[in-house]
Parts: structure tokens; sequence; C-alpha cells
């Protein structure tokens, strides 16, 4: 953008405006890598966690998010698939509606199993969010 004398470099569009959304939900989530639903798919082999369903500022829908762990080699682990296992598990119950010692117990067994202190945050948070399971019904 610009004219020949001055010049701003920048990137716009649907794309960045929800990459920006996304980045802005790290904090509310409790993690700093967030992936979308899209990117998710295209990086099947990649540890990550479902992170919850988000209303996104300018979105008439919430967007899945998902929790980007680390790479190939933690997502090939025993303890990875164990604890993405109990996840789904925990996630599904959510969505369900299960709330208080259901929900409270999944989560330990999952941090059970966490590789390491980052999740506990990541749980805390998830287990006070609430408007996600809303959103998925």
């Amino acid at each position: 953008m610009g004219s020949t004398t001055r010049f701003n470099y920048s990137v716009v569009g649907d794309a960045v405006n929800m990459a920006a959304r996304i980045e802005s939900s790290c904090k509310e989530i409790g993690w700093p890598i967030l992936l979308s639903d899209a990117t998710a798919r295209a990086c099947r082999d990649f540890a990550m966690l479902e992170a919850g369903r988000l209303a996104l500022k300018g979105k008439s829908k919430p967007a899945v998010l998902y929790a980007l762990a680390g790479d190939e080699s933690l997502a090939r682990t025993d303890e990875w698939k164990i604890l993405e296992g109990r996840h789904i598990k925990l996630m599904a119950r959510r969505a369900q509606g299960a709330h208080g010692a259901e929900i409270e117990a999944l989560v330990n067994d999952c941090l059970a199993v966490a590789p390491d202190d980052r999740f506990a945050d990541f749980y805390a948070r998830l287990c006070r969010r609430s408007d996600d399971v809303a959103a998925a019904e």
C-alpha cells in the first residue's frame, strides 16, 4: 500500500484478522500458541489438545481452537497418547453438560499424565470457562 514516495507493507484479509483474534485469546485460554480448526487439521501429526469453542470478534460462529503443545516427537509418545485420550473424554463430557466433581476428576486424570506444569493453568482456565460449552449446543 502507498504511493511512489512512501510504501507501507502490510498483510490484510480475513485470515489475518482471524489470526489476530486467536492470538488475543491466548491469555483467556492459558496457552501461548493456539491454532484454528483449519490449521489443526493441516498439522494432525503435532501434539495438540482442543482448547474449546470461543466467540471471536467479527465472527458469527464460535471458533474451535487447539492448544499446540509440541511437535511430532511428543505426539508419538505413549504418555501423550494417554493424555490425548483423557482430554477427549473430558471435552466430550463438558459438551454433554457434565460439571462439578466429575469434571474435576477428569481434569485430575489429565494432569496426572501431563508432560509438565504448563498444563495446570490451561486446565484451570478450561474449568472456569463455560462459554464454549454453551456455544457447542
